[in-house]
């Protein structure tokens, strides 16, 4: 529900009633739960906008992949909680006509996540709590438009560590194994409007992840630092205005031809129980490409 409790001033509030249930290798319960959150929302000037919010968090200890065979392998365990936890947030914003610009706009949103009774998969055989995992970060942007050009340029950093059950000891201080580095990126459009097309670039700069203890880590690898990297992207959109809902993109991903991987994805080497050693890091495809017709009926 959203509540204007002044002409300035919102109020969002929301409830919600969980109930899973599971009959699975892991265990046969049932978990139910409620959470809230509430938001304020406050406009002190009519270019700016400010919010803080508390959300409440509930997850039950998720079904595996049945189509892989995941879970087949499942070790039992009753005494498996769900995750439960809370979401702090914080942000402000601003966006007007200044500096030259038909709209310049600017913003940041901080956020504190705490995940109280945090399922790892591995846990000694077993899929388990294994204490709580805190994640914090920061997100921040600025945009520039002015006739035909547009600009955003935005910023993200998070962190996040796990302070360890009674128990998971070893595991205290880790990070989730599929955190990223400080991410920038940069996006540029600009509008030809006497043809028409739209020239578009973008540059995506993450940066390396030191070595460290994290979550998930390969059973054979010793080192877990991943290789920062920065991809290049630029296309060529046309419309013709002879007809209506066509478009003609034409676009090079990956310009530069970047050697890199992901930081999302799992790293290293692994011994499956089944198929021995496995290497773990996929890289990304190289420079790509591609044309692209689009007709919208």
């Amino acid at each position: 529900n959203s509540w204007d409790a002044t002409t300035d001033l919102t109020v969002t509030t929301g409830l919600r009633y969980d109930s899973v249930s599971l009959d699975t290798n892991l265990t046969d319960d049932t978990f139910t739960d409620v959470s809230g959150g509430v938001e304020l929302e406050f406009v002190p000037a009519p270019a700016w906008l400010t919010s803080v919010s508390y959300t409440q968090l509930f997850k039950a200890p998720e079904v595996a992949e049945v189509f892989t065979g995941a879970g087949l392998r499942d070790s039992e365990n009753p005494d498996i909680d769900a995750e439960t936890g809370v979401n702090r947030e914080a942000s402000v914003g601003f966006a007007d006509a200044v500096l030259g610009a038909d709209q310049f706009s600017a913003g940041a949103t901080g956020f504190w996540t705490s995940i109280k009774d945090y399922i790892y998969d591995d846990a000694g055989r077993i899929k388990d709590n294994v204490g709580v995992m805190v994640i914090k970060g920061v997100e921040a942007y600025v945009g520039y438009d002015v006739d035909n050009f547009r600009s955003l340029l935005t910023f993200s950093r998070s962190a996040s560590s796990l302070t360890a059950a009674s128990g998971y000891k070893a595991l205290d201080g880790a990070r989730i194994d599929r955190q990223q580095g400080n991410t920038l990126s940069l996006s540029l459009d600009y509008d030809l409007p006497a043809h028409p097309i739209t020239l578009h670039g973008d540059v995506l700069n993450v940066a390396d992840i030191d070595n460290g203890k994290d979550l998930d880590r390969s059973s054979t690898d010793t080192l877990n630092a991943k290789d920062g990297y920065t991809v290049v992207n630029v296309s060529a959109m046309w419309k013709p205005a002879e007809v209506d809902n066509l478009s003609v993109t034409l676009g090079i991903d990956n310009l530069l031809d970047e050697y890199y991987a992901s930081q999302s994805s799992r790293t290293g080497t692994s011994v499956h129980p089944v198929f021995g050693e496995l290497y773990l890091l996929d890289y990304e495809p190289g420079r790509n490409i591609k044309a692209t017709v689009a007709y919208q009926f």
